[in-house]
This record gives C-alpha cells, sequence and structure tokens, in this order.
C-alpha cells in the first residue's frame, strides 16, 4: 500500500475514532441528564406525598 493511502486511511481512522468518542459522551450526557430529571420528579413527588400527609394529619382530614 504505498505511503499517502496509509496515511489517508489512518487520518479516516483517527476521525472516525474522535466522531465515535464524541457520540459516546454525547450519549452520556444526554442519559446523565434524563436521570436527572427522573431523580427530580420523583423526589417532587415524595415531597408533595409527605405535605398530603402532613396536611391530613394536621387538619385531621
Amino acid at each position: 500500500m504505498p505511503l499517502a493511502m496509509r496515511q489517508a486511511t489512518g487520518q479516516a481512522m483517527a476521525q472516525a475514532t474522535g466522531q465515535a468518542e464524541e457520540t459516546a459522551e454525547e450519549t452520556a450526557e444526554a442519559m446523565a441528564e434524563a436521570q436527572g430529571d427522573h431523580t427530580i420528579a420523583e423526589a417532587t413527588e415524595e415531597s408533595q406525598k409527605t405535605l398530603e400527609q402532613n396536611t391530613r394529619l394536621f387538619f385531621g382530614r
């Protein structure tokens, strides 16, 4: 294989690897963000339940 072809192949592989790494990072960030949103929603739901319980206990309803 000629040197120029090997260099071009190496550059293409490096570029593809870089793109794959970027995609993996973006996917990980998106998953972390989605997990964070899910956790916030769960905490909000738990807070609402606790507030309702405390209101019933305090006011006897």
